[in-house]
């Protein structure tokens, strides 16, 4: 079995900062490339579905959630206009990404901090 590894210098968590800022540059040329082809409307999930329930998201009372509720919104905010509800969405999505990855590298860092070095 494999022990893990400690991460136990300044040198490390800069290595991984460098590698973040890196992987934040390729996702941000990836967040272009899709915000980009919204336009065409591709539609990898059940859209259709999604739209019907922003549009009247009272009538739909079998779904468990407040998702709709909250997107019905934004969705009569942009003018019913979808391909800004899906440059929202993600937009939306990729900022909350980016603060979950800035929050685990603050946690990583507050480890690596509490080790003792050897």
């Amino acid at each position: 079995m494999k022990k893990n590894i400690p991460l136990n210098n300044k040198t490390d968590v800069q290595l991984i900062n460098k590698h973040s800022y890196l992987l934040l540059f390729i996702s941000l040329i990836y967040l272009f490339i899709l915000i980009y082809f919204c336009k065409f409307g591709f539609d990898l999930t059940d859209e259709a579905q999604y739209l019907n329930w922003y549009h009247n998201p009272y009538e739909f009372s079998a779904l468990r959630s407040f998702y709709g509720h909250f997107l019905s919104l934004i969705y009569w905010k942009f003018d019913k206009n979808i391909v800004s509800l899906r440059i929202f969405n993600i937009l939306f999505t990729y900022i909350l990404g980016i603060f979950a990855v800035r929050a685990n590298l603050i946690f990583i860092e507050k480890i690596i901090q509490k080790q003792p070095l050897n």
